[in-house]
């Protein structure tokens, strides 16, 4: 599967504690399906004295979540990605933001039937007029 966020997008951080942050992605994880992003979801890290390293409080970036990420376009918004084959080649490509709310409202408009659902409760002895409050039975334990 092709990957829809790469090493060196530009990226906004639409959910989470860092929300309507931005930052460059500096690698992505495959496998575990995160990305580090530069000055998004830093974390302190205690650390002891090493022959290279001195000991003390350090900020790094921590790897978070792909479905936490969305590409930024030019104004800074997050937007959505699309693939589009031409002449045999797959490319990545931004979807509009105005276009794609259009479609997705048009697309439900025309192919989700409505959400309104009639259900008949049955009893005990099947009639589909008495419901479990109506019940004959003691117990109404329909």
């Amino acid at each position: 599967m092709a990957a829809k966020i790469k090493k060196g997008d530009k990226v906004v951080v639409p959910a989470g504690k860092d929300k309507g942050k931005t930052g460059q992605v500096l690698s992505v994880i495959p496998t575990e399906t995160k990305a580090l992003v530069r000055g998004i979801n830093l974390v302190k890290r205690h650390t002891k004295q090493t022959a290279s390293t001195d000991a003390g409080i350090f900020t790094k970036e921590a790897p978070i979540h792909l479905s936490n990420l969305a590409i930024a376009d030019k104004d800074g918004k997050p937007s959505r990605v699309g693939f589009q084959i031409k002449d045999g080649v797959k490319t990545r490509r931004q979807v509009d933001r105005r276009f794609d709310r259009w479609l997705i409202q048009l697309t439900f408009r025309v192919f989700v039937p409505s959400t309104k659902r009639t259900s008949v409760r049955f009893c005990r002895s099947n009639s589909p007029t008495r419901t479990p409050w109506n019940c004959p039975s003691s117990t109404r334990s329909c």
